[in-house]
C-alpha cells in the first residue's frame, strides 16, 4: 500500500491481495514479482509475501488475501483516485468470488474516490461483473460488509449502507466511481482483450499499454466518426458521447475507450519502447 504513490495516473495504491503468475509476454520482466521477492526477505515486515515466489524471484502462482487492509480507504477522507492490485491481478484464478464481493463492498462504501482495476485475465472480470443484477449486487455488498465487520457491528454497517445506497449518494451499478482496465502490451493483446472489456458493464473503461513492447492500432475501440467508407465522410460520431447507428455498418453509438495510459518497462532487463 502506498499512500502517495509513484504511479503517475493514480494518487494511491492498495493491494488487498497479493501474488500472481504470467500469462503473456508482459509478465517476463515483472516489477511485483521483483518487489514481492524483496519484501518477502525482510523480517520487518508482516508475512504478506510469504510463499508468492521462488528462489529465482519467479512467481508461484499462491494468492495471499487480506480483505481488511482495504479498511484504508474509508480512513481517506480527501478523493482520490486509487490503484487497486498493484502487485497482483484480481482477477486471477486463485482469487475466490467471495473475496472480490468484499473488496467491491469497500468500494461501494466510499465513492468519495475513484477506484481502477488493472487485469490480463478480462473474461474472468466480465463472468464476475455480469452475473449481478441490481439487486444481487445490494444483497451482495450487505453479505461481505457484515464479513468484514462482524455482527457486533450489524447497525453501523445497516446504517453505513443505507447512506451509500440512498438517493444521491447511490454508487449506482455499474459502479460509479470503478474504473476497469485490461492491459494490453502488444496488438495481438489489444485484439484479444479490449472486446472483452468493452463487453464488462462499467462506468469508464481503460487500457494500459505498459509495458509497450511493440507498436498497436487503437483505432477501432476511440471515440470518434465512424470509419466506413459510405458513412458520409466519417460525419456520424459514435463512441462514449453518443450518435446515432450508422445506416451501413450498424456501427455505433458504441461502448469505445474511456482512457488509454501508455509507458515503457523498467528494471533490469528492460525491453526497449521507440517512441
Amino acid at each position: 500500500m502506498a499512500d502517495k504513490s509513484k504511479i503517475a495516473w493514480c494518487d494511491s495504491t492498495i493491494n488487498p491481495c497479493m501474488g500472481c503468475s504470467p500469462v503473456s509476454p508482459a509478465c517476463d520482466n515483472c516489477y511485483a514479482a521483483r518487489m514481492t521477492h524483496r519484501l518477502a526477505a525482510n523480517i520487518k515486515i508482516p508475512p504478506y509475501f510469504f510463499g508468492l515466489t521462488d528462489a529465482g524471484g519467479k512467481w508461484t502462482g499462491r494468492i495471499n488475501l487480506h480483505a481488511h487492509l482495504m479498511k484504508q480507504v474509508l480512513r481517506w477522507q480527501k478523493p482520490r483516485r486509487i490503484f487497486v492490485g498493484s502487485m497482483t491481478d484480481l482477477f486471477h484464478e486463485n482469487v475466490p468470488d467471495e473475496f472480490l464481493d468484499q473488496v467491491f463492498a469497500y468500494v461501494a462504501l466510499a465513492p468519495r474516490h475513484t477506484f481502477l482495476i488493472l487485469t490480463k485475465r478480462p473474461k474472468r472480470m466480465r463472468r464476475y461483473f455480469t452475473r449481478f443484477s441490481r439487486r444481487h449486487h445490494t444483497q451482495v455488498l450487505e453479505r461481505a460488509a457484515m464479513a468484514m465487520f462482524g455482527e457486533d457491528a450489524a447497525n453501523a454497517v445497516g446504517n453505513a449502507l443505507d447512506e451509500v445506497l440512498a438517493e444521491g449518494h447511490n454508487v449506482g451499478w455499474p459502479m460509479r466511481n470503478l474504473w476497469l482496465g485490461i492491459t494490453a502490451e502488444d496488438q495481438q493483446r489489444a485484439d484479444e482483450r479490449i472486446p472483452i472489456l468493452l463487453d464488462t458493464p462499467a462506468a469508464k473503461r481503460f487500457v494500459s499499454i505498459e509495458p509497450m513492447l511493440g507498436a498497436i492500432d487503437l483505432r477501432p475501440w476511440l471515440p470518434g466518426p465512424c470509419q466506413h467508407p459510405q458513412c458520409d465522410g466519417g460525419s456520424i460520431p459514435v463512441g462514449n458521447d453518443g450518435g446515432r447507428p450508422c445506416p451501413w455498418c450498424e456501427c455505433g453509438p458504441l461502448d469505445r475507450l474511456d482512457w488509454v495510459i501508455c509507458g515503457g518497462e523498467s528494471g533490469p532487463n528492460a525491453r526497449p519502447m521507440h517512441p
